[in-house]
């Protein structure tokens, strides 16, 4: 996996529909597997802290 800097002009766009910046920031984050790769992370911390969690329920 390629390391890239994002910068908070990124995240802002990436998160704020109204942002001008939001169509172009979300076209080169799906081209280049950056919301498959939060996705695929974000899902793994849940699973984690779900099975972390269930002996407690």
């Amino acid at each position: 996996m390629r390391r890239v800097f994002g910068d908070t002009f990124y995240w802002i766009a990436l998160l704020n529909p109204r942002d001008d910046w939001h169509k172009t920031v979300i076209n080169y984050a799906y081209n280049h597997g950056v919301i498959d790769e939060i996705l695929a992370y974000a899902s793994s911390k849940v699973q984690s802290n779900a099975t972390k969690s269930a002996p407690f329920v």
